[in-house]
Parts: structure tokens; C-alpha cells; sequence
């Protein structure tokens, strides 16, 4: 399953409120439901420790093209959904 990813960052007084969180649970979910047994994603660098919590793993480092078309440093993230631990 493939998707046209969108950046999500709560700001501001919704910032550690755990809206984050709830968002990334359900976009595993739909993910889930359309048959995904993996989630991709280029984290930004500042949010590496946020998707770490939620159970992604590192597996590479390099750059995101933004829509505005400006590179972005990111780390490449995956998340096993089916629960198996990911090497």
C-alpha cells in the first residue's frame, strides 16, 4: 500500500498533548485496514525520538524534497505492524 504522505506537526498549545500520537495511531490503523504490514516514513531530524517512542526503527539517513522543493535532512524510519520486531 502506498500513500501521498503529509506532514503532520501539532504547534503551539496542541504540542505535547498527545495529539501527535493519536494522529500516527490512526494512520497505522488505516494503514492496517488497507492491508499495510509495514510503515515508511522521513522523519524529520526533530522528531526522530517521538517516532522511536512509538515503535520505529532507523534504517538509513538522507533527504526529504519538500513541496516547496527544498531538500530537508530526514532519517528513514519503519515500523513493523504486525508486531515482529524489525532488524
Amino acid at each position: 500500500v502506498s500513500t501521498d504522505p503529509a506532514a503532520v506537526t501539532p504547534r503551539g498549545i496542541a504540542a505535547r498533548r498527545g495529539i501527535g500520537s493519536s494522529l500516527l495511531r490512526l494512520a497505522e490503523s488505516s494503514a492496517l485496514a488497507a492491508g499495510a504490514g509495514t510503515v515508511q516514513l522521513d522523519s524529520s531530524l526533530a522528531a526522530v525520538d517521538f517516532y522511536k517512542v512509538n515503535g520505529f526503527v532507523e534504517t538509513g539517513r538522507g533527504e526529504h524534497q519538500l513541496r516547496v522543493g527544498s531538500p530537508m535532512a530526514c532519517v528513514f524510519m519503519q515500523k513493523n505492524l504486525s508486531g515482529v520486531a524489525i532488524q
